[in-house]
């Protein structure tokens, strides 16, 4: 259990511009950052042998409402619930701890609530207006994973894995898939690649769809590692 600030900043903004001043900045509005604190419970359980592991993870929040002016249209968000099973298999080799060892993942999480209407003056929230992002990039969404060891010899060792995220509500997909390459116990490069794609286009998914938004930024990327 924890009570804490949010970790995103809720946002507020006056609608309200006077065009009766001369060279009013009628462009300009106005935001207004506010920090909440909220209730955050969970509780988790979970089993690990040899070659399967297994948890469940439930968790709960409660925001705290801020105290706001009237004339704001501000942001609002609703007690939180989030259930989330996963799963690990040793499919090869000689365990789920061994570099050298194929593992298949598996995991689902499904919220409900956090996100509300804004609030505001009624001439100005009587539709139901939501022009903030939500603060959860998924309500109901599965992952598939795979780690494998491809090449090894001596202290070389070529490891590959590669796992796709569905959206089951918004419909959009995410695939990454990471090489990464040891030449001693110390050092690793790795490069690896995220696509995003999205089957929904509509004027919504600007604002509310985390990957329809974010579907043209496809990245490649790459690291070296030493510990020491």
């Amino acid at each position: 259990y924890g009570y804490k600030p949010m970790n995103q900043l809720l946002l507020g903004y006056d609608p309200y511009l006077d065009v009766s001043v001369p060279d009013s900045p009628l462009t300009v509005v106005q935001l207004y950052p506010r920090v909440l604190y909220h209730h955050v419970g969970s509780v988790d359980a979970g089993y690990k042998g040899e070659f399967v592991e297994g948890f469940f993870s439930f968790l709960v929040e409660r925001p705290v409402r801020d105290e706001t002016p009237g004339t704001w249209v501000t942001q609002e968000v609703l007690p939180s619930y989030a259930i989330s099973p996963s799963l690990d298999l040793s499919v090869a080799g000689v365990g789920l701890d061994s570099m050298r060892s194929t593992r298949l993942s598996f995991s689902y999480i499904k919220q409900w609530g956090g996100n509300a209407t804004d609030s505001g003056p009624k001439e100005l929230t009587q539709e139901r207006l939501n022009t903030f992002e939500s603060r959860y990039p998924f309500q109901e969404a599965v992952k598939i994973g795979i780690h494998s060891p491809v090449f090894e010899k001596g202290r070389h060792r070529l490891l590959a894995n590669s796992q796709i995220l569905y959206d089951l509500i918004k419909q959009g997909t995410i695939l990454s898939a990471d090489v990464k390459y040891s030449m001693q116990s110390s050092w690793l490069v790795g490069v690896g690649a995220d696509l995003l794609g999205s089957s929904r286009e509509n004027a919504n998914a600007a604002t509310t769809d985390f990957i329809g938004r974010y579907k043209s930024n496809d990245r490649i990327r790459g690291g070296v590692t030493y510990v020491f």
